[in-house]
């Protein structure tokens, strides 16, 4: 793990504005694919996104998701981890500019 995401792992925000946001052109792309992963873990509010886990301690695997929502070009330092095959899916498919990719095998699992 690289220490820029061990860094955010140990101090998740809660809210980013857009503006913190690495490939904001993007981003509606990454929201939806996660909200299929694991649903209503981010609030989009009026200049900002709000991270909001379904409970108290949040699983690592919905930090991730969350920390790659707003930073994706941490996948790669993701893909190492112990992450669902979904998750790993959607980074490749995301990188690789095919989202077709990630909906298919979503599609078929």
């Amino acid at each position: 793990m690289t220490h820029e995401l061990d860094k955010i792992l140990n101090s998740i925000p809660i809210n980013v504005t857009f503006n913190d946001i690495v490939d904001l052109d993007k981003l509606n792309d990454r929201i939806s694919a996660i909200s299929i992963l694991y649903a209503n873990t981010i609030g989009v509010c009026e200049g900002y996104l709000e991270y909001c886990p379904d409970s108290v301690l949040p699983s690592v695997e919905e930090n991730l998701s969350w920390i790659w929502t707003i930073r994706p070009d941490l996948g790669d330092d993701m893909m190492v981890l112990d992450i669902p095959e979904s998750f790993k899916v959607l980074i490749t498919a995301y990188k690789g500019n095919n989202m077709e990719q990630f909906w298919d095998f979503m599609s078929k699992n």
